[in-house]
């Protein structure tokens, strides 16, 4: 990591900011240059003209889905200066990961929310949990 702090860097270059960089897999950064996602949404626009949905916002729907890692990271602590290692104790090495996948149209319309866990079987808590949940909503 660049240690530009103290150094009069920044103060000297105003329009710049150390930020975390997120990472990219190479092939989705050949896949997002201009000329591909200019394609895409060309072909994407006929498409939706031959199915006489093109200005029919309740028809056109868009679905996300982000996982989250049940597992956080550690904060920040004080230490010794010098100190090689400073650890934090966490529940497991690498956290599972839950899928929430929510849906909406052009128009603002929206489904509930989908929260996919990992396994086969839903716990009975679980259920319940998310049936409470739905019925506020409604």
């Amino acid at each position: 990591m660049f240690r530009f702090r103290g150094s009069g860097f920044l103060k000297r270059h105003p329009t710049l900011a150390i930020r975390k960089a997120e990472g990219l897999s190479q092939a989705r950064a050949i896949g997002l240059n201009t000329a591909v996602v200019d394609a895409w949404f060309d072909e994407l626009g006929s498409f939706f003209a031959i199915k006489n949905v093109l200005n029919r916002g309740d028809k056109i729907w868009n679905f996300d889905e982000s996982g989250i890692q049940l597992t956080f990271k550690p904060g920040d602590v004080v230490a010794e200066k010098g100190e090689k290692v400073v650890s934090s104790i966490m529940p497991s090495e690498k956290g599972e990961t839950v899928t929430v996948g929510a849906c909406t149209n052009g128009l603002g319309n929206y489904i509930s929310p989908m929260v996919l866990f990992k396994g086969k079987r839903m716990s009975a808590a679980m259920t319940e949990s998310l049936s409470q949940v739905h019925q506020k909503d409604h």
